[in-house]
């Protein structure tokens, strides 16, 4: 609940004067007509304590408002902050409780004047220092005024108690002098007048008295009776705290140099003498009352000879006008003998008529703790660019190693794919050969096993290539369109077979209404074959069911989910993500009695973030395995239907258009010779061999080819060299020249169409892809006279 507030001293008045009229009503008419004076006198004493302390204690109230917004227009950091100050600054000076407010320094409405110059330093971004000295001078101008305001305030409210005691005296006389009750009635009015007006003055006077002498703690006042003593009161109250307030500030001031470890200076340009704060003796290590007086000499002489002539000729330069503002770096001596690096900052405050400067305020700053850090950010910066060095000539180092070691690497497996597959290119054109030949039912079985032991050895080099070129980042898809039915049909009848030899259901699943697809379908196929072969390696009863599942679709592409789900002897959870690791199997038991390189599944999920997914594996032991991988790819388009040929329908097109065409192979190796030149016989074609690059240089000279067949890695002159020498030979510019090579790797590739030849043909040779090139660059060769 709200604090109840007293009566009116007017009211309380009112009702006693009234009683002492019907008392006094016996005595006469002149009683009467003293008694009205007496309340007319009280009346008017009361409305001038109360006009005039009003109007006392708005003048006090504002002045500490304009103290207040002074010092946020000067300190504020923000622009819109002391921009607001100023200009309220500037509203309250001319206040009507304000006008007439001076003494022999000014007045309080200079402060309009001086809050505008404020602004326009601020605006300019005058130096702290200037602002904080000129406002600090107003500032103590407006508390002079304040402190002699409200001792004006607590003069004549002592004037007027005088007042009214010796109006209560005379209203005593007079009333003894008609009658005993009318002593009695002064007797009760004084007693009022102490408990409502003279007890309040006292504490007033106690508490002012206290004050005066600098008491922190307030003196405790009375409770108020009457409403005009308690508005006294709370401006007592909030004068005092006023002045509490000043005096917090002026120590936080003191503080705040004191943590800043900054002092301040006034110079008496024309004398050289100093004033310095407190502050400014600590922070050289010397109590304040020990320090004595100060001067420019005295500061020059502390000053650390090093520094002494720059610092010396910053001042000047200042003096002199040569530079916009004083600030220099120096170090001075301490009273222990230390050397303290010192920040200082100063402006020219005064100056005669003619321009001379005559006065300078600043600030010395204790810069030591930042200079120190700054020489050890320095050193560590040194230490740490010679480590970066260091580093850096080692990590260039170790990149150098590790290309070399990736061009061995290269070289390496480059030639293992030339060894390995040169020989196999001969073992399976031998069996080609003597396959058409003519073979008996053993026989037959024989090469049929001979050809699968082939073919799985290519698959192993080409997982081991294909691995190579996915860890160097060299795996590059070829999308073309295919049909998705049409894809699975080739992989289910491709492992037919072997399900069938273990009784094994091959199914397949398609999702309605997606046929045709643009993507690698080579590399689509052989993700689909690692993950099917792999299943029906480890299923030994039930089925293995291929499917397709839309996961989701965009304007032009589709996202497909490919699954291999056996019924097999299942995977333990822990041993799943192991398995997409390079050389990886579930137990090493699997690679003796499975067999495997353990490549394949690290290949399909590097295939799969080919494609933009991702690879997995689902698996229960002894219920089966789902092993699957996703893949974004465009929505393709049904394409114009073509034959497709076997191999004795294209040696028959090849033997129809092309017959008696001139061809030059070139093959140091004599088995990969013979089984070419069987070849290119069988398809009616007039072939001529030769066993190095040199000798094929000397034949293509002498003579015009349809087209030449190139090895590339040959003794005396490779396959690189002889096309580039070939080519400049007349009439051979256009001659086709396919490469044929057991080097399978992209840039072999890029190598041999570099050197200037057409196409690539990889060992070992497949009939059908061989005579379907045949018969695509026979098609482009020029007519040869």
């Amino acid at each position: 609940m709200p604090e109840k507030r007293p009566p009116s001293l007017r009211l309380v008045s009112a009702a006693v004067l009234s009683v002492l009229l019907v008392l006094l009503f016996v005595a006469g008419t002149l009683l009467t007509r003293q008694m009205l004076a007496l309340q007319q006198l009280a009346e008017t004493h009361r409305a001038q304590a109360a006009s005039s302390l009003g109007d006392k204690v708005r003048a006090v109230t504002n002045i500490e408002r304009l103290i207040l917004l002074g010092d946020q227009l000067s300190a504020a950091p923000g622009r819109e902050d002391w921009q607001s100050a100023g200009r309220a600054m500037q509203a309250l000076s001319y206040h009507p409780s304000l006008q007439g407010l001076s003494n022999e320094k000014g007045s309080v409405t200079d402060s309009f004047q001086l809050a505008e110059r404020l602004i326009e330093m601020r605006e300019r971004q005058a130096p702290d220092q200037e602002i904080e000295a000129i406002w600090a001078r107003h500032r103590s101008l407006l508390g002079d005024i304040a402190e002699m305001t409200s001792g004006q305030m607590i003069s004549h409210t002592t004037e007027l108690a005088d007042t009214a005691s010796r109006s209560a005296r005379e209203m005593l006389l007079v009333s003894m002098a008609f009658s005993a009750l009318l002593i009695l009635s002064l007797v009760a009015l004084l007693r009022l007048l102490k408990a409502q007006l003279i007890d309040p003055l006292l504490a007033v006077s106690n508490r002012l008295a206290a004050m005066r002498s600098g008491a922190t703690a307030a003196t405790p006042l009375p409770r108020p009776r009457n409403k005009e003593v308690a508005e006294v009161f709370e401006a007592l109250d909030s004068l005092q705290t006023t002045q509490q307030a000043l005096k917090e500030s002026e120590e936080r001031r003191r503080l705040a140099m004191s943590g800043a470890k900054q002092g301040l200076f006034d110079l008496d340009m024309q004398t050289g003498d100093a004033e310095v704060s407190p502050e400014y003796a600590e922070m050289l290590g010397y109590p304040a009352p020990e320090f004595g007086p100060f001067s420019f000499p005295r500061w020059a002489g502390m000053i650390h000879p090093d520094d002494l002539d720059a610092t010396l000729r910053t001042y000047d330069d200042y003096v002199a006008g040569r530079i916009p503002d004083y600030q220099v770096e120096f170090r001075m001596q301490t009273r222990d003998g230390q050397w303290k690096w010192i920040l200082a900052k100063g402006s020219i405050q005064a100056r005669d008529a003619a321009g001379k400067p005559l006065r300078m305020l600043g600030t010395h700053t204790d810069i030591s703790a930042q200079k120190a850090a700054e020489a050890e950010i320095l050193s560590l910066n040194a230490e740490l660019e010679a480590r970066v060095a260091e580093r850096t000539a080692e990590l260039e180092q170790a990149r150098l190693q590790a290309e070399q070691a990736t061009r061995a690497k290269s070289a390496f497996l480059a030639n293992m794919s030339h060894e390995i597959r040169t020989p196999l290119n001969a073992i399976a054109g031998m069996a080609h050969l003597i396959r058409r030949a003519g073979l008996d039912s053993q026989q037959t079985a024989r090469f049929d096993k001979l050809e699968a032991a082939s073919g799985h050895l290519l698959e192993i080099i080409n997982d081991v290539l294909d691995l190579s070129k996915i860890e160097a980042g060299k795996l590059q898809l070829e999308p073309r369109n295919f049909a998705l039915p049409a894809l699975f049909e080739n992989i289910c009848s491709m492992l037919q077979a072997r399900a069938d030899s273990k009784r094994l259901t091959l199914k397949r699943e398609l999702p309605p209404g997606i046929d045709w697809l643009n993507g690698d379908t080579t590399r689509l196929q052989q993700a689909l074959l690692n993950y099917a072969g792999n299943a029906l390696k480890f299923t030994d009863r039930g089925s293995v069911t291929l499917r397709a599942v839309v996961l989701g679709e965009e304007a032009h592409r589709l996202h497909l989910r490919f699954e291999v789900s056996d019924t097999g002897i299942g995977i333990e959870p822990a041993v799943v993500n192991r398995l997409f690791n390079a050389f990886e199997q579930a137990d090493n038991s699997t690679t003796r009695k499975y067999g495997g390189t353990g490549l394949g599944l690290a290949i399909t999920r590097k295939i799969a973030e080919a494609m933009g997914g991702e690879a997995g594996a689902d698996s229960i032991p002894g219920q089966g395995s789902t092993f699957w991988f996703t893949a974004w790819l465009d929505k393709g388009q049904t394409p114009a239907s073509s034959p497709r040929r076997d191999v004795d329908g294209l040696e028959f097109l090849l033997a129809s258009r092309y017959a008696r065409r001139r061809i030059l192979l070139v093959e140091d190796e004599p088995i990969n010779r013979e089984i070419a030149l069987m070849l290119l016989a069988d398809a009616g074609l007039n072939a001529e061999a030769a066993e190095d690059g040199k000798q094929a240089v000397e034949m293509a000279t002498a003579t015009a080819y349809d087209l030449i067949l190139m090895d590339i890695q040959m003794p005396h002159l490779d396959g690189f060299e002889a096309t580039r020498r070939i080519r400049t030979l007349p009439g051979h510019a256009a001659t086709p020249i396919v490469a044929m090579t057991a080097n399978a790797f992209a840039e072999d590739r890029e190598r041999c169409l570099a050197s200037g030849m057409d196409a690539f043909i990889a060992k070992p040779i497949v009939p059908e892809n061989f005579y379907q090139q045949l018969l695509t660059s026979l098609s482009r060769a020029p007519a040869v006279p």
